[in-house]
């Protein structure tokens, strides 16, 4: 059990723009400091992007412990940087899945996280989500009628085979 997650430093970009590329580059160090605060041993993490991660997490069954851990590293963001005039937060936006739960074509996992990462705004209330299933549809009657109509087709030649091979 495992699940696929993209972690993106959100205030990258407003960092850079406002202190200059040194402070930006010493708070992606702080965010990798932070990142393995909350992670295991197990758990494997890469940068990915400019300010993106890509983390695997081992032993995940369920969307409770991603976001658990997501949360955390979240409020180790929000707190300010050491030495940083005016102060710098990092601003964490998290999107996940859990793998076992995944039915959709796996090639395009990191296409879809992307995505979802793409939709949030810098200052979303919602910074950690997760790629939902598509929904299930209802079978029309018709169909479900016509299914019944060859499930007793079959039985009934299954019948008369059974039948055949008993004489």
């Amino acid at each position: 059990w495992m699940s696929g997650n993209l972690c993106r430093c959100a205030a990258y970009p407003q960092i850079l723009a406002a202190h200059g590329s040194p402070v930006a580059e010493k708070s992606l160090l702080n965010a990798v400091l932070k990142l393995r605060r909350v992670l295991r041993d197990v758990d494997t993490a890469s940068r990915v992007g400019e300010a993106e991660f890509g983390l695997i997490l081992e032993g995940i069954s369920a969307r409770n412990t991603v976001t658990k851990a997501a949360a955390q590293l979240i409020a180790l963001g929000l707190m300010p940087l050491d030495n940083t005039k005016p102060e710098v937060t990092l601003q964490f936006h998290f999107a996940g899945v859990i793998l076992h739960e995944y039915v959709d074509d796996p090639e395009h996992i990191v296409e879809k996280l992307h995505s979802l990462l793409s939709t949030m705004s810098p200052r979303t209330r919602r910074p950690i989500r997760f790629i939902e299933q598509p929904k299930t549809e209802v079978m029309p009657l018709e169909a479900l009628a016509d299914a019944d109509r060859r499930m007793r087709f079959v039985r009934r030649r299954v019948a008369r085979s059974a039948e055949g091979l008993a004489e």
